[in-house]
């Protein structure tokens, strides 16, 4: 969000008249932060959409299905939070690409996503239980080849890895766990 910010025009410095232009200069600060977590969160929000008409698509062979799964889901009574400066918009796009990329085997792709997802929020470490049960399904499907589980297991865990990141930092910030 700072990033976006720097690039709408915050800036992070002491103003060049330190008097009165600084209440503006932090107030003009919070208004381009606010305006670029919403940017990001609309973005975040419309990445989660596409990656969903892609994987309805793909489990179900039908572009009609697809659809109605993203207007449910854009229709949602509580849909507005997507918008909102929260992390609802990233973790939804990294659950939907986490596993749209896990049943294509983009075995990256899907671990990053996990990751990103476990890092956004607390809860997100339980993505990796239904990816792992996705990476048994698999298994199972490949003949019970043991690669497809040391490919589809660590991804699977990403999830989990995110979320114990997070508790870390949250630790070295404050000092509880």
């Amino acid at each position: 969000v700072r990033t976006a910010a720097a690039l709408l025009g915050a800036r992070w410095g002491s103003p060049d008249d330190p008097s009165d232009a600084f209440e503006a200069f932090t107030e003009r600060r919070h208004v381009r932060l606010l305006q670029s977590g919403y940017l990001l969160s609309v973005l975040a929000f419309g990445g989660a959409l596409v990656y969903l008409f892609r994987l309805a698509r793909d489990l179900t062979d039908s572009d009609e299905a697809a659809t109605a799964s993203v207007a449910l889901l854009a229709a949602y009574p509580f849909g507005f939070f997507y918008g909102a400066v929260y992390t609802e918009g990233l973790f939804l796009l990294c659950a939907t690409a986490a596993f749209y990329h896990f049943r294509r085997r983009h075995w990256w792709w899907a671990a990053a996503a996990g990751l990103v997802a476990g890092l956004s929020r607390p809860n997100g470490c339980l993505l990796s239980v239904p990816l792992g049960l996705f990476a048994l399904e698999m298994w199972r499907r490949d003949g019970y080849r043991w690669q497809t589980l040391a490919a589809a297991l660590p991804a699977a865990a990403c999830a989990g890895l995110g979320m114990l990141g997070f508790t870390w930092w949250l630790h070295a910030q404050t000092g509880e766990w």
